[in-house]
C-alpha cells in the first residue's frame, strides 16, 4: 500500500469514534493506529505507511499524526486532519476496512490507561528506550506475542468448559 501516511489512517479511525461517538484524545489514537498498523502488518505481511513509530512516555506515537493532532493536548479530537488543498483523506480498502473494524471493536471502550498497558506487553515495545523507533520487525513480533498470549487465553476458557 505504502501510498499513505499516518494521518489518513488516524482518519478512517476518527470516522468511526465520530460515527460511534467514542471521542478519543491524540494519545489515544496513536495507540489506536499502532494496533492497526501492527494488526494490518500480521494480517497482510505488508506495511500501511512507511512512518516508523517512536516510543514515547506516552505510548507509540507517529510524528505526522502529532503534529496533525498535537493541539488538542489531552482533549479530545474534534475534527480531521486535512492536506494541504483542504480534503480530508482516509483509508478505505477492503483488507483495511476488516482491520480497522477488529481494532476498533474491540479497543474502541479501552480505557487509555489499560491500552496503554496493552501495548506494553510486547517484549518488543516493553524492551525499547525511550524515544527510540520501532521498526516492522518490532511491531510484528509484538503482535505475534499478543496473538499468542490470546490463544493461551482462549485455550484456558476452553479448558474451564470443559470441567
Amino acid at each position: 500500500m505504502n501510498v499513505i501516511c499516518g494521518w489518513n489512517v488516524a482518519n478512517s479511525i476518527l470516522i468511526k469514534s465520530f460515527n460511534d461517538k467514542i471521542y478519543i484524545t491524540p494519545v489515544k489514537l496513536n495507540c489506536l493506529i499502532y494496533l492497526l498498523y501492527g494488526e494490518y502488518l500480521y494480517t497482510t505481511g505488508d506495511t500501511l505507511f512507511s512512518e516508523l513509530f517512536t516510543k514515547t512516555e506516552n505510548g507509540p506515537l507517529l510524528t505526522t499524526v502529532y503534529q496533525k493532532f498535537n493541539s488538542y493536548g489531552n482533549k479530545i479530537i474534534k475534527k480531521y486532519a486535512k492536506d494541504a488543498k483542504n480534503k480530508t483523506i482516509y483509508v478505505d480498502n477492503g483488507i483495511f476496512v476488516k482491520c480497522l473494524n477488529y481494532i476498533w471493536d474491540r479497543y474502541k471502550n479501552m480505557s487509555l490507561d489499560d491500552l496503554l498497558l496493552y501495548i506494553e506487553i510486547g517484549y518488543t515495545y516493553r524492551n525499547k528506550s525511550m524515544y527510540d523507533t520501532i521498526n516492522n520487525i518490532d511491531v510484528l513480533n509484538d503482535m505475534i506475542i499478543k496473538k499468542e498470549n490470546e490463544l493461551e487465553r482462549a485455550r484456558e476458557y476452553m479448558k474451564k468448559l470443559k470441567r
